[in-house]
């Protein structure tokens, strides 16, 4: 009997977190007295802070944004040689770091530093004025377009038709909260 790939078992947890913690954000904001509206200008919906203790959802904020930043990093392969590197999983290595160089730069490496400057580390700009906005819709949808280009370039080998198909289901349920479940930028923990 095949033992399970201990680092597929990483990534699928890690991308169902991310997928599930964005989830719960949006459902405790609106429990919690957030009020779901059109935005005027793309007609999409938005939630606005209206009453309540914000900080269960920060708390689903922060988490999303440590799974975001987490997988940002191995779909760039940005991270340290003891990580789980995405140069295992696709067919070309070598296409797959030109892709993932181009997303880095262009799409998520502005809001790879936000992460490092407001949730890693205690930095100094945290304490000043303005406070740190978070564009969630923005972040999961460059996440779920290199998860997608992700999925389509990897290897067999290392994701199954079974898993891969799960996976695909996660990233899709990310990209309709990028769709239009807030236009809005959400402000950071401990912000008003």
């Amino acid at each position: 009997m095949k033992q399970p790939d201990a680092e597929l078992g990483a990534l699928k947890y890690e991308i169902k977190m991310l997928t599930k913690c964005a989830e719960l954000y949006v459902e405790v904001a609106v429990k919690l007295g957030y009020s779901v509206y059109a935005d005027s200008t793309s007609g999409t919906p938005a939630i606005t802070l209206s009453h309540g203790d914000p900080s269960k959802k920060d708390a689903f904020l922060e988490a999303f944004l440590v799974h975001a930043r987490l997988l940002g990093e191995f779909a760039a392969d940005k991270g340290r040689p003891s990580d789980i590197q995405v140069s295992g999983f696709v067919l070309d290595p070598v296409q797959w770091k030109n892709r993932a160089d181009a997303w880095w730069h262009n799409d998520f490496q502005k809001h790879k530093d936000s992460m490092d400057k407001w949730l890693a580390h205690l930095t100094k700009a945290r304490a000043m004025p303005p406070k740190q906005q978070w564009d969630i819709p923005e972040i999961a949808r460059v996440l779920a377009d290199i998860l997608d280009s992700f999925l389509a370039a990897a290897r067999s080998d290392r994701i199954d038709a079974q898993n891969k198909t799960k996976l695909k289901e996660f990233v899709r349920r990310l990209r309709n909260l990028s769709g239009g479940v807030s236009s809005q930028r959400v402000f950071a923990a401990g912000s008003p």
